[in-house]
């Protein structure tokens, strides 16, 4: 099965922490692995909340309807129509409107 994207993560804005930067409390999965340059990446970032999508993006839409070249090999803002395709838009009253797009993870 071609690769799919199924999750979406909300991040802060400002923070991208650095090995050895990361705080142990409150505790995360593999924050001491990274904390102690056992993971190979270069920036971890705090994630507030996690989504996973109904309909996952699969390689082919990212292609072929939203013009990316190839998969995204980590995280990557996506465009107006694709999040508002999977994600969610606002509703008339200017209001977040899931519609049953996502579940929350935590």
């Amino acid at each position: 099965m071609p690769p799919q994207k199924r999750h979406i993560a909300t991040i802060p804005p400002d923070i991208r922490r650095t090995p050895g930067t990361v705080p142990l409390d409150p505790p995360g999965i593999g924050n001491e692995d990274f904390n102690a340059g056992r993971k190979q990446s270069r920036f971890g970032y705090p994630v507030l909340e996690l989504w996973e999508l109904v309909r996952p993006v699969t390689l082919a839409e990212m292609k072929d309807k939203w013009g990316m070249n190839s998969a995204p090999m980590g995280w990557r803002y996506v465009g107006r129509g694709l999040w508002e395709d999977r994600w969610g838009g606002e509703d008339a009253d200017g209001k977040e409107d899931r519609g049953g797009r996502v579940r929350r993870v935590f």
